[in-house]
């Protein structure tokens, strides 16, 4: 029987232990049917030196596709076969397809994506696109096509000191690749954590930056101080662009307000004591959870200023069970007349939950959504288990009826 043909040699430079999380990574990649794999660890080299191994292993393999995988970047679910169908259906003149990662050491990451060499990151893309890359993108994620390297001289991967400074590998690579006429994809459907080996702490590309937020939402950057991520808002600004009379409870400083005025096509009805919190119980940095605090007194003003210049924004100021201030078509009217979505976003409590869902629900129009915030809080996921049986997850702490 003859040797099998390897499809893809997973090269993997590598001198120090990695985290369970770029283990567990590599190990769930899902290979296409068909497909050979061949494993290049190399330990104890320079990066540069176990590049040129990993390629010539491959070249005795005759194996037409190389993966790198750097030992601190972790690559998602579905990352070999999104870069292979991306390759194998590119031009002939692209060579090299590379996922995306951040930089890593401070608290501002950047896209390790450089258009023109010397002139910083770059920043004009969009998750799941792909554009081509015309300087240098990070080496840690790549998959590159071995024949590539019968055009190119070697060193094919170096990393020098010169008089501007350290040239890595990644920026020697690329800058051949270019020069000998081929082309680079970013593929950006594939946003890898960069960590760092030594403090076990990612990087991951922040998510109001504007790769990373949906096209036509660059506004959810702007959006007030609050909880919510930019990927629930996302999903809670589709949302309301379906509905037209949006019930908010729990506005706090009008994060969720402003995403849901600035969605719908009809209005949207603020609910809240704007009391603000009621204890300190929530996850994050200390300085977070103080800066939050310091929003107590004037938390109304506040409110009111984020809001300006949206009109389809009602405010209740009361109490969520306080029906008697609520408008009496919500109570008594016609189903038409009632809110055809209902946002629960208050206490965080479970007697609290059960209150606003059992005083809402039947306020609620016939098919209208009903769904809230904070279901990973013990008190809202038993309030929500208790009353809304088969209830449905959506992205991040948002529940769903179903």
């Amino acid at each position: 029987m003859t040797n099998p043909q390897m499809g893809v040699v997973v090269g993997i430079p590598t001198s120090r232990p990695v985290t369970p999380e770029w283990a567990v990574g590599l190990a769930t990649q899902n290979f296409p049917t068909n497909t050979n794999v061949c494993y290049a660890p190399i330990r104890g080299l320079p990066v540069d030196e176990a590049r040129e191994l990993i390629v010539k292993g491959a070249q005795d393999l005759k194996c037409p596709i190389i993966w790198m995988i750097d030992d601190d970047v972790e690559v998602p679910l579905g990352t070999c076969r999104q870069l292979l169908q991306t390759i194998r259906q590119a031009a002939d003149d692209v060579m090299v397809v590379a996922g995306i990662y951040p930089s890593r050491g401070n608290d501002n990451p950047e896209p390790i994506v450089y258009q023109q060499n010397g002139h910083g990151a770059f920043w004009k893309w969009k998750k799941n696109t792909i554009f081509e890359v015309t300087g240098t993108i990070g080496t840690g994620c790549m998959m590159i096509k071995t024949e590539l390297f019968n055009h190119i001289e070697k060193p094919w991967f170096k990393t020098i000191d010169s008089e501007h400074g350290k040239i890595t590998d990644d920026v020697w690579f690329c800058e051949k690749v270019v020069k000998a006429g081929f082309k680079i994809l970013a593929d950006a459907h594939v946003i890898c954590t960069h960590w760092d080996n030594a403090t076990m702490k990612p990087y991951n590309m922040p998510e109001d930056s504007y790769p990373m937020l949906p096209k036509g939402k660059e506004f959810l950057k702007d959006l007030p101080d609050g909880w919510m991520s930019i990927t629930e808002l996302d999903w809670l600004t589709e949302e309301a662009a379906r509905h037209k009379r949006i019930v908010e409870l729990g506005s706090y400083m009008g994060r969720t307000t402003v995403a849901l005025a600035s969605s719908t096509k009809g209005e949207v009805w603020a609910i809240d004591d704007f009391r603000g919190l009621r204890n300190t119980k929530f996850n994050g940095p200390e300085k977070e959870i103080a800066r939050h605090m310091s929003y107590q007194d004037d938390l109304f003003e506040r409110f009111q200023k984020n809001i300006a210049g949206h009109e389809n924004v009602k405010v209740i100021e009361a109490d969520h069970a306080d029906l008697a201030k609520m408008p009496p078509e919500w109570i008594r009217g016609k189903d038409e007349d009632k809110p055809d979505m209902v946002f629960i976003d208050g206490g965080h409590e479970y007697e609290e939950v059960k209150r606003d869902i059992l005083a809402w629900k039947e306020r609620l129009a016939p098919g209208g959504l009903l769904c809230g915030h904070d279901s990973n809080w013990p008190g809202v996921r038993r309030a929500i288990d208790e009353l809304i049986p088969g209830w449905m997850q959506g992205p991040g702490a948002i529940w769903v009826h179903p």
